[in-house]
């Protein structure tokens, strides 16, 4: 479960071993949650209030961005009609080769960090769903929270 923020509204993301994930609005629980389809069952989760962008991995090694806005200049993805059996546009990054418990967006919203259990710990571009680069640390897990890691891990630099 992760508590977040989008568009400026505190939220309850909650997932479950079937793939399945619920969005809640904590200032309204009456309110129908928002609710997205994963292959497996998820792990990692994050938001992203401004850019309205929720992160969650899942044991199908697979990271997906959604987004539940109404698209953002220069996203492509993000105004896209959602696939047939999906809520909303989304995209998937796929790079590890076992379990993602951990993703976390920058605190921009435009670069994503996730950290699997295959010691990986990869970069991504959220506009464009590009892999940016990776590193590999065989003697650690690499679990983390909040996206300000990302820039901090790398001393300031992404590229």
């Amino acid at each position: 479960m992760h508590v977040g923020e989008l568009g400026g509204e505190e939220v309850l993301v909650v997932t479950d071993d079937s793939g399945h994930a619920e969005v809640y609005f904590t200032s309204d629980f009456k309110r129908t949650p928002l609710t997205f389809k994963l292959p497996m069952s998820a792990w990692g989760i994050d938001t992203h209030s401004d850019k309205r962008l929720v992160a969650i991995s899942c044991n199908a090694h697979i990271v997906t961005i959604f987004h539940v806005g109404f698209g953002l200049e220069g996203w492509d993805w993000t105004a896209r009609t959602p696939e047939e059996g999906d809520s909303h546009p989304k995209i998937e990054l796929m790079q590890h080769q076992e379990n993602i418990p951990c993703v976390a967006f920058d605190a921009s919203g435009n670069y994503l960090i996730s950290g699997g259990l295959d010691y990986l710990v990869c970069f991504w571009d959220c506009q464009t769903g590009q892999f940016i680069k990776k590193i590999e640390d065989t003697n650690t897990y690499n679990f983390f929270s909040q996206g300000s890691l990302t820039f901090k891990y790398l001393g300031g630099e992404i590229r």
